[in-house]
């Protein structure tokens, strides 16, 4: 989150190296890199490589929202993973609380997409 903090704060500005990013922020270098490659899989930052290069956000921090980060810094669409797929869980024909899940689940996406990270930043 501090990252996307970082290039949000930079945006349409210029780019954010990973090392300036991680002695900035004080964090590992090695996760912060791990970091940037999910959100660049999931399409919220995109790079450039070379002397010049570095790290920005695809859009506008207005245009993110929060549930895209926690999706994919998660790399889960769901709070639990019996929600992802049917039959991941050996218990799924008798879980009581699932249904308890799927309502907890449907009102944190819809309050985290209503939260942008221009919001936040």
């Amino acid at each position: 989150m501090q990252f996307l903090s970082l290039l949000s704060i930079s945006h349409g500005k210029r780019l954010i190296s990973l090392s300036q990013a991680a002695k900035t922020l004080s964090i590992s270098p090695l996760y912060l890199k791990k970091v940037a490659a999910d959100l660049k899989k999931s399409g919220l930052v995109a790079s450039k490589e070379g002397v010049t290069g570095g790290y920005s956000l695809s859009r506008s921090p207005k245009e993110i929202s929060m549930f895209e980060i926690l999706e994919a810094l998660s790399g889960q669409k769901q709070m639990t993973q019996c929600l992802e797929a049917e039959g991941l869980c050996p218990m799924e024909k008798f879980c009581i609380p699932k249904n308890a899940w799927k309502r907890v689940n449907a009102i944190i996406k819809k309050s985290f997409s209503q939260i942008s990270l221009g919001e936040i930043v």
